[in-house]
């Protein structure tokens, strides 16, 4: 957490800086390495493999969250709503199925999709959360998926948190994880009859083809922290942003005016469709299972339970500040943010350490993602879990995003 900081250009500490100077060498080293690769790529030096399908990448270019997943689940509701027969292809971080291959879910029931195979082989409009009513937010006009419960039959160690949370929230259609996206998409046209495939997290698989890139920019991130991985988070330079032929700008929420953020982006690539989103908050969800699953709490609840009450906010993803802020919103009498590193696993020390701090709180909170590797976890103490989607709030998104997508 404290490299971190240091490589948002947050520690003004004489250590910080002097660490930032050394990375700043190997980002030197790092910036040749993604040069000779993406030439690789662009001249036929390294192979790209190429699906006979539609194929969208959806990516970014820094480290850690920009909304990634939300998105691809925004998304792909919205392709399949005008009729595409979608898939969704994911490496699966930290799951069994990354080097195996493995279906997540085959679009009908997640409980359901416990399948391997070898490696061979319409959204609402909103304006920022302290305009609306913060007891009547807006919902998708979309059935929500149910709360979560634990009769999983492909679990997070499978196929990573990731992977399990867009198998729940993606009704009819698939997803597949593995690191060789080009065999997950392959069976999933020759298996499900998938007409259009989301690469999630693809912008840097270049070894796929791809029909569209999709680039997600998060607008909260410091401009001290858009240098070059290690001296910064970006992956890539930001000229990389020409690939893209939409631009999503993230957590626009978070900033008194994103004017200066289009006007960057539009300047890096003016052919872009470029639209504004917000993580919008929809409601609370409590989970407690003590004692077998027949004393299971899955209840929801609005989120004006927030306000005056002490929450200990705890995470383990790449942007835990979006999650505090977004708690913060809603009028706690404090917030005790506890962070951990992106796709944590829980084990009895951290549930141990969680439990004793929630015993001088009102309330417990976590994000949806955190609460995937949670719901296995005999959960003694009431826990909540922030429920929110990706909303673009650029009018016309759909059909402008629609006309580039499906576009020969």
């Amino acid at each position: 957490m404290y490299l971190r900081e240091i490589m948002l250009g947050k520690s003004g500490k004489r250590k910080g800086l002097i660490i930032r100077q050394i990375l700043a060498v190997l980002s030197l080293v790092y910036f040749v390495l993604i040069k000779i690769r993406v030439c690789g790529y662009r001249y036929g030096f390294l192979r790209k493999r190429k699906l006979p399908v539609r194929v969208i990448s959806v990516g970014n270019l820094t480290l850690g969250g920009s909304g990634k997943t939300p998105a691809i689940i925004e998304i792909a509701s919205l392709l399949r709503d005008a009729g595409k027969k979608i898939g969704v292809l994911i490496r699966g971080y930290h799951g069994r199925y990354e080097q195996q291959q493995g279906v997540v879910s085959d679009g009908r029931s997640w409980e359901n999709a416990s399948v391997q195979w070898t490696q061979g082989c319409k959204g609402t409009e909103v304006q920022s959360v302290s305009d609306r009513d913060r007891e009547s937010l807006p919902q998708s006009s979309r059935p929500l998926p149910p709360a979560f419960n634990n009769d999983m039959s492909v679990s997070p160690e499978d196929a990573g948190d990731e992977a399990c949370l867009l198998a729940k929230n993606l009704i009819g259609i698939p997803v597949l994880a593995g690191k060789n996206r080009w065999a997950s998409g392959k069976y999933a046209i020759e298996e499900f009859g998938c007409d259009t495939l989301l690469l999630d997290d693809g912008f840097q698989h270049l070894k796929l083809y791809r029909d569209i890139d999709i680039l997600l920019h998060d607008v909260s991130i410091p401009q001290a922290g858009l240098r070059l991985f290690p001296e910064g988070i970006l992956r890539e330079p930001l000229s990389a942003a020409k690939r893209a032929q939409v631009i999503i700008l993230t957590h626009t929420d978070m900033v008194t005016d994103i004017t200066p953020y289009e006007d960057m982006v539009r300047e890096l690539n003016p052919e872009a469709l470029i639209m504004a989103s917000i993580h919008l908050p929809l409601y609370l969800v409590r989970w407690q299972v003590a004692g077998g699953r027949e004393q299971e709490d899955s209840s929801v609840h609005p989120l004006s339970l927030i306000k005056g009450k002490t929450i200990l906010a705890f995470s383990g993803i790449g942007c835990p500040e979006s999650f505090e802020h977004t708690l913060r919103q809603f009028e706690p009498d404090r917030v005790i943010p506890l962070r951990f590193p992106d796709h944590h696993s829980y084990d009895a020390a951290c549930l141990m350490r969680i439990e004793e701090m929630a015993r001088d709180v009102d309330m417990v909170v976590t994000t949806e993602k955190d609460m995937i590797r949670l719901a296995v976890k005999d959960i003694k103490y009431p826990l909540f879990y922030l429920k929110v989607r990706l909303s673009i709030v650029t009018p016309n998104w759909q059909e402008n995003l629609l006309r580039v997508l499906c576009s020969d």
